[in-house]
Formats: C-alpha cells, sequence, structure tokens
C-alpha cells in the first residue's frame, strides 16, 4: 500500500524501498536552529544527510514544526521567524538551491496550517542593525523560495472532519485535521497565482491507539479515521500523503509504552521477536485504499457536493475521485453517530472511548442513502476491501452508511 516515504536517512531503507519499485522519496532534517553560533554546524549536517540520500529522494525538509512553539506560547511569531530566517530557512536554502539544484526545498512543516507563520513567510520581518529601536533594513519575505508547503495536522481523540453538530470547540483551531487543510488551502488561494504552483505534501497526519489511555482511539477507529485523513487530504489538493507513521515506537529504543503517543502511531506493530511486523486494522485499510485508488488522477478528487449535507448537522459526507481504474469512485461515510470521545468538551460527553473488538465495525448507526446509477447494479468496498454488490431500482440505489467509509463504484 505504500507509494512514498519520507526518510530521516536510512539509506539502506530507501534502497530495499527503490528495488520494490518506489521511486517518490522525500527527506527531512528533523532539528530546528535558532542559535547563531550553530548556524555553520547545521548547514554542514544538512549537507552531510543529502550527500547521503541526493540520490534517492526529490524533494528535502529543513527542519521540524518551527511554528510549534508559537502555539504553545514560547514565543510571538514576530520573535522566533527571523531566527529560523537567519539561522536555518536562508542559509539552507542557499545550500540546496547552490549545491542541488534538483532537489526541491521544504521549509519546516507547518504545525496545523497555522496562517500567522506562513503569512510572516511573506512579509518577512524589520531588522535593527544597530540597536537603537529603529529598524534599517527591510528583510523580504521567504515564500518564493519555497518550491514545496508542507503541513502536519493531527486531531486525536476527535474525528478529522471539521463538520457536524457535535464539534469540538477548538475545531477550526488547533488541533483539527481538516481545519489545518481549509487553512492551508486558503493561503494557496490567495498567496499563489495558482495554487497548483507549489506542491502541497501533508508530511504527517496520523492517530494514536495508546492503550492506556482512555480517550485515545480504538485500532478500528484508526482505521476508519485514517482513510478518512486520506481522502479529506485529496480533497484538499495534496500532491503526497504520508501517513505518520509506519510501525509504533518510530523514535525510540526497545521497550513499550501503553500511554506515551509517540510510541503509538503506527499502521503496523512494533517487530515482534523475530523481527516480524504484524499489521493493525489500519495496516490493511490503508493497503485497501490504496489498491483501489491508485489510479486516482491527480487533483481529481473533490467533495461531492450532492452528497454533503452541509456544516451545520452532522450527516453523510461524500468525495468524487476520477480513476482509470474504476471511472468515478464515491469515498462515503456518514457522521450522523459521534463516538464518545470525539465529544469530550463538546456536548457533555465524558471523552472515554468505547472499547471494540479491533476488526469489527464499531459503528451502530446507519445512515441509508440514496446515490443516482445507470447500472442495474453498485459495488461497495470497505475498508478491508470486502466487497459488496446493491441492486438499483429505477436509477437508484439505497447505500447504508455508517462512520466507517466505503467505496462505491457505479453510482454518480
Amino acid at each position: 500500500g505504500v507509494a512514498t516515504y519520507r526518510s530521516g536517512g536510512d539509506v539502506e531503507f530507501l534502497k530495499k524501498l527503490k528495488s520494490l519499485g518506489l521511486s517518490q522519496f522525500n527527506a527531512i532534517i528533523a532539528e530546528n536552529n535558532i542559535d547563531p553560533a550553530k548556524t555553520a554546524d547545521f548547514v554542514k549536517k544538512t549537507e552531510s544527510v543529502i550527500e547521503k540520500l541526493k540520490d534517492y529522494v526529490d524533494s528535502y525538509e529543513v527542519g521540524n514544526e518551527m511554528n510549534i512553539d508559537i502555539m504553545r506560547g514560547k514565543y510571538t511569531t514576530d520573535e522566533l521567524y527571523p531566527l529560523y530566517y537567519k539561522n536555518s530557512l536562508l542559509p539552507t536554502y542557499n545550500l540546496i538551491k547552490s549545491k542541488y539544484p534538483n532537489i526541491k526545498y521544504i521549509p519546516s512543516p507547518f504545525s496545523d496550517g497555522q496562517q500567522e507563520w506562513i503569512e510572516k513567510l511573506t512579509k518577512g520581518f524589520d531588522e535593527d542593525n544597530d540597536g537603537d529601536g529603529i529598524a534599517e533594513t527591510h528583510i523580504d519575505g521567504f515564500w518564493d523560495k519555497i518550491d514545496v508547503v508542507s503541513t502536519h495536522t493531527y486531531g486525536t481523540p476527535y474525528m478529522p472532519d471539521e463538520y457536524g453538530q457535535y464539534k469540538p470547540k477548538h475545531m477550526g483551531g488547533a488541533w483539527c485535521i481538516e481545519g489545518a487543510l481549509q487553512r492551508i488551502d486558503d493561503c494557496l488561494t490567495r498567496l499563489c497565482k495558482d495554487k497548483t504552483e507549489k506542491d502541497l505534501y501533508i508530511t504527517e497526519v496520523g492517530y494514536a491507539t495508546s492503550p492506556g489511555t482512555s480517550n485515545k482511539i480504538d485500532l478500528r477507529t484508526q482505521a476508519d479515521y485514517l482513510v478518512r485523513c486520506g481522502i479529506l487530504c485529496s480533497a484538499y489538493g495534496a500532491d503526497r500523503i504520508q501517513f505518520y507513521c509506519m510501525y509504533d515506537r518510530p523514535s525510540y529504543g526497545t521497550g513499550f509504552d501503553h500511554i506515551d503517543d509517540e510510541w503509538n502511531f503506527g499502521v503496523f506493530y512494533e517487530a515482534d521477536y523475530y523481527g516480524v511486523f504484524k499489521p493493525k486494522p489500519s495496516g490493511v485499510a490503508f493497503a485497501a485504499m490504496t489498491r483501489i485508488l491508485e489510479s486516482m488522477e491527480k487533483n481529481s478528487t473533490s467533495i461531492y457536493q450532492k452528497y454533503d449535507e452541509g456544516y451545520d448537522f452532522g450527516g453523510v459526507r461524500a468525495f468524487k475521485c476520477s480513476t482509470a481504474e474504476y471511472g468515478n469512485v464515491i469515498v462515503a461515510y456518514s457522521n450522523n453517530e459521534i463516538l464518545n470521545n470525539a465529544k469530550k468538551n463538546a456536548v457533555g460527553g465524558t471523552g472515554d472511548r468505547t472499547p471494540t473488538l479491533p476488526w469489527n465495525n464499531q459503528w451502530t448507526k446507519t445512515d441509508d442513502t440514496v446515490f443516482e446509477t445507470n447500472n442495474k447494479s453498485v459495488t461497495v468496498f470497505d475498508i478491508m476491501g470486502n466487497k459488496t454488490e446493491y441492486k438499483a431500482s429505477d436509477g437508484k440505489v439505497t447505500i447504508p452508511l455508517t462512520g466507517s467509509p466505503v467505496y462505491i463504484i457505479g453510482a454518480y
């Protein structure tokens, strides 16, 4: 199910993936630098990593979530941006464009699509050169130097959608997956002559299945939500979607932590004693999604307004994808049922999840939805790839929808 991979520098793994037919690799140096005394070493380290990866990657991401400390209240944007501009962004940009012109430059991904940080890139800043409190120099913005816009967006334990009467109070702010996508889309619309002049990568999106935390999500919920994330990111124009992450415990040594989210984002469990990785339900759903939509045409996915019931109440959401293999595929689900841990702080829910068996469909409410069709029957795949045929009558077919997405082939 893998089509693209984001690397931190493991060349042997990239060689293996390339031998399997993968070719879309981007890399990251997952460090941030605002210290002038360390800038030269930071640039050298960036160059050393690129030298290792230059035969494999087509784009390079410098830094990781630079704006996160603004969102945490440690800095203002005006305080932090000049430090990154001078000690990270500009020196690494000059390095890459002078020595590696074929590698696209990606600044640190924007945490949750924060518009204030993105807009600072377009405006630059004023600099006081002699410390008298008066700005003598205006530094132009960095936006035109960016080849790829990258964002990280999370929302656990809430559903990905900014949608429905139960939407938590923070949706539209941090953290909400569709809220971040909307903010990025707005910036690209306003700041580019054409939104397609910059690629859009979602280099982290995902859900943690921390078993020791009562308000996180269950294994089956992760599968349902990851498919929703995939189709939402496609609908908002993402050129690459990279789920975080491939397997549990990506950045640690041996061991297991049942509470720390960082250990539990994988679509595979951590390796067993024999080095075997076994899939969570989301791993199977990931593969089924890629298989069904692998011939999807770029920028062909859109929110299907005809079957999207708006933002005022929970209801059906549908997305139309153009594929070479199946023609139009409609990905649809219902938000009429909101899980208990998605209601926390919204409608007085306790926030505790209701445990379910990992491979069982957890949704209890069905939203029967009528789709139009020219065919005698319509094919529907669930997120695990199971196939069901629904007979049509008088050019219409009724399909039961739950919170778990389905792929509908033959309707319009």
